[in-house]
């Protein structure tokens, strides 16, 4: 027999990281998922924008993601940063203008495509038509380019002329740093004191992504807040009229395991499912599937993987048979029924994986979906089987 004390572990984690785990939730929630899934309920594409109806438009009515017709880029005009040890590039910053600031390239007119090579003075509009830009540097850009997912091979297979080149991004509200800002001054850049920024290639979450990226951040938040709330007071609010050892005492579950039965050690469960878990993210990644879709595409492979190996391998996954463990149940017959629900739950619970942390609480090492399905995860050998 081992015992479950039910509560009271995630007391055990410090503070400092519990109040993380709230702010992380709410950046999350209110930074990240929030935002797309209004987005994504009034439109699915980003939203065509002039600069004018840009700059016209109050900052708070901008939509996340949009993109912009009717400017241009110069093509020399960006500062990169690059790691320091291992000089690769990070991201580079570029300025927009208006379609005005250019003239049309006669092409029969060589001196002036040698001069304006030599100035940099080359712009790509959004239909990647090639001109001659007028002198900018008197012109104060009012919209910058941020795009952290360019590499060395981009700007040399020319970025800005490329037939996929467009500006667009994500607006968050973020400013340009003070320091980018310079650097673009000490390059003959002038940039507007209220420039705005758009990061490009940020792709917003799914609609199904953003619920369950919500329905799990909340979950950890609230479980986080409800840590830092005396012991004795939540005893007090589930109607327990005594202290929270009292109430602990009172709630002991004690698990009888079946006869010659050992429980797997925690840190080999989660080597199996490292192991499990790099299996399904390669066949998610093979799958022929937008990438927006690729989280609810890989919690779906979660339940049908896990419940077909529980099936095909009796209670194994390819990790537990690598490290001979195997799911038993606690009255001997582990059921259909007992692996749709443990599988169910299994795949909830990767909405919020801190949750398997629960394992942690008690002396059999069961986790919700063992709870769930009256389980427990046990050593092949120690079975015989």
């Amino acid at each position: 027999m081992v015992r479950s004390h039910e509560g009271g572990f995630l007391k055990r984690i410090s503070i400092l990281y519990r109040i993380a785990g709230i702010v992380l939730a709410f950046v999350a929630i209110f930074s990240l998922a929030l935002p797309d899934l209004q987005f994504n309920m009034a439109s699915d594409k980003p939203i065509e924008m002039t600069l004018d109806e840009l700059f016209k438009t109050p900052t708070a009515d901008l939509p996340r993601y949009l993109r912009i017709k009717d400017a241009v880029v110069p093509s020399g005009s960006y500062i990169e940063q690059r790691k320091v040890k291992t000089n690769i590039l990070q991201d580079i910053y570029y300025p927009v203008y208006p379609s005005s600031v250019k003239a049309k390239l006669n092409l029969t007119n060589l001196d002036s495509i040698q001069q304006a090579l030599k100035k940099d003075s080359l712009a790509f509009s959004v239909t990647n038509d090639m001109s001659i830009i007028q002198n900018t540097n008197k012109i104060e850009a009012r919209l910058v380019i941020h795009d952290t997912h360019v590499t060395d091979k981009d700007l040399d297979s020319a970025y800005f002329s490329s037939s996929d080149f467009t500006i667009e991004g994500q607006y968050d509200g973020t400013t340009l740093p003070n320091n980018i800002k310079r650097l673009l001054t000490d390059e003959n850049i002038k940039i507007s004191d209220n420039a705005l920024m758009l990061k490009r290639g940020e792709k917003g979450m799914s609609t199904s992504t953003a619920i369950a990226v919500i329905i799990g951040a909340f979950l950890m938040g609230v479980l986080c807040i409800l840590t830092l709330i005396p012991s004795n007071t939540l005893a007090r609010f589930a109607g327990f009229n005594g202290t929270w050892e009292e109430y602990s005492q009172a709630t002991t579950v004690i698990t009888t395991l079946p006869t010659n039965t050992t429980v797997a050690p925690f840190a080999k469960r989660i080597m199996a499912y490292i192991i499990d878990y790099a299996i399904i993210l390669v066949i998610t990644y093979s799958l022929p599937i937008e990438k927006e879709d690729m989280y609810l595409a890989g919690t779906l492979l979660v339940f049908l993987y896990f419940t077909a190996t529980d099936i095909a391998l009796k209670g194994s996954s390819i990790g537990k048979m690598v490290l001979k463990q195997k799911v038993s149940a606690l009255d001997g017959d582990f059921s259909s029924k007992d692996i749709i629900i443990r599988n169910v739950v299994k795949t909830l619970s990767n909405m919020f994986p801190l949750i398997f942390l629960y394992a942690l609480s008690n002396d059999a090492k069961q986790t919700i979906h063992d709870l769930a399905a009256k389980t427990i995860v046990a050593e092949k050998e120690s079975n015989r089987i």
